[in-house]
């Protein structure tokens, strides 16, 4: 087991590199219900767990959301990691799939320029109006047309302004039918086929000017900046830790008495995470099925026997090793977790994350193994302005606020430190 820990770890540390994802806040155990994407390579000093996460995106507009984390312990901390007789390795896996719902507003530095845009594309437009109305009265002059048709046309064109340049063949239409002198017919005909000519160009020359204002705009357009963003997800996990069972002094015999055990849990679980500008809120339940084995008495114990094989003289093996007792066995748990953070601005490079958090569980068929718990937590984040990455943190947490589990509450309570190593900003949600 000891080798398929270093293994997953190894793992851990090459697959970072290919990874975009990372984790906002993190309780003693590693756990946060805020999902967004980053890269992290987590290491707490205090459990003596390294952990590598990744959520991605994928779709046509990358709404879709895809995670999977990786985390490895020792139970017997650091000092013993490469002592054989001492390590109680543990790994976990967990994947996740959700949908991402993102808000998007301009930003406030570049509407000036966006209003610049559609002045310049009206201004552009109304220049077409009197062009063209010119054009046509001149028309109507120079084809002979008796004075009251030409007035008559000239009305028409005026009207446009209220009517748009788009009516102006059907008024030209509604003009022709009703004149009735037969002599100017052929003329009036001549003046509306020379307006079709010029309401085609200038539908061209619209189509281009538009065409122009669209550019303008792309170029002047104020970029979109993720205003909220909302995250919903289902993520389920398995984990396994191995270490050695005391199974009491009524045992004589040394293997036993003392067996290798293997803790094999699972959870699933759906949750959501809210991010609107800098204040980050994550909620997520679910159920798990796992083992007590941390509410474990620990000891350390030294072994020895003599080697027969020797006749010369007596020589004596010592093995030293950690062994945990009390009634151990599995049963089920449902869970809330409630997770806040807010970034505060230090000065352009430099953000601090601070935020509370909450862990309520309750146990289902746990008599003798586990109690109802409810955990309270503080953590104070460390984040660089210019990469937008999380660097690392403390965290301070009560094991249980309601007593359960510690009647003495300063008892329950632990202090942790994490380094974070992550590749990914928290400011681009790609």
């Amino acid at each position: 087991m000891k080798n398929k820990l270093l293994l997953l770890a190894g793992f851990v540390f090459i697959y970072i590199p290919f990874a975009k994802a990372q984790i906002v806040d993190q309780d003693a155990s590693g756990k946060s219900s805020i999902v967004t994407p980053g890269t992290s390579i987590n290491l707490n000093i205090t459990q003596t767990q390294i952990q590598g996460t990744h959520y991605g995106s994928f779709g046509s507009k990358a709404q879709g959301i895809y995670g999977l984390d990786l985390t490895a312990n020792n139970a017997t901390g650091v000092g013993s990691l490469f002592d054989n007789g001492k390590f109680s390795p543990g790994g976990a896996i967990a994947g996740l799939l959700g949908y991402r719902f993102t808000v998007f507003e301009y930003a406030d530095k570049s509407r000036l320029q966006y209003q610049l845009a559609i002045q310049n594309l009206v201004a552009a437009q109304n220049k077409l109006g009197p062009a063209y109305r010119n054009e046509v009265a001149k028309d109507a002059a120079a084809s002979g047309l008796p004075q009251m048709e030409q007035n008559t046309v000239t009305t028409e064109l005026q009207d446009l302004d209220e009517n748009g340049l788009e009516n102006l063949q059907e008024s030209l239409q509604e003009y022709k039918s009703s004149v009735t002198d037969t002599a100017a017919l052929p003329k009036i005909k001549a003046v509306v086929a020379q307006l079709q000519i010029f309401v085609a160009g200038q539908n061209k020359d619209i189509a281009e000017i538009k065409a122009e204002a669209v550019s303008l705009l792309n170029m002047h357009t104020p970029p979109l900046i993720k205003n909220s963003t909302v995250i919903t997800y289902l993520r389920g996990g398995y984990s396994a830790n191995e270490f050695t069972y005391d199974q009491g002094d009524s045992f004589s015999d040394y293997t036993k008495r003392f067996q290798d055990t293997t803790g094999k849990t699972w959870f699933i679980e759906i949750g959501s995470t809210y991010q609107f500008k800098a204040n980050f809120l994550g909620l997520d339940f679910g159920y798990s099925h796992q083992d007590n084995m941390s509410a474990l008495t620990s000891a350390d114990y030294s072994y020895s026997y003599q080697d027969t094989t020797i006749t010369s003289g007596k020589l004596t093996k010592t093995k030293a090793f950690t062994a945990y007792s009390g009634k151990y066995g599995y049963y089920g748990k449902v869970y809330l977790n409630v997770d806040y953070q807010h970034l505060f601005t230090i000065d352009t490079s430099k953000y601090v994350g601070i935020g509370p958090y909450l862990r309520w569980n309750h146990d289902l068929n746990a008599a003798g193994l586990a109690t109802d718990a409810t955990v309270l937590g503080m953590s104070f984040n460390y984040l660089n302005g210019k990469s937008g990455t999380f660097l690392g943190g403390i965290y301070l947490q009560s094991d249980d606020v309601s007593g359960h589990t510690q009647p003495i509450f300063s008892k329950s309570i632990q202090f942790g430190i994490v380094a974070k190593f992550n590749l990914g900003s928290i400011f681009i949600l790609k």
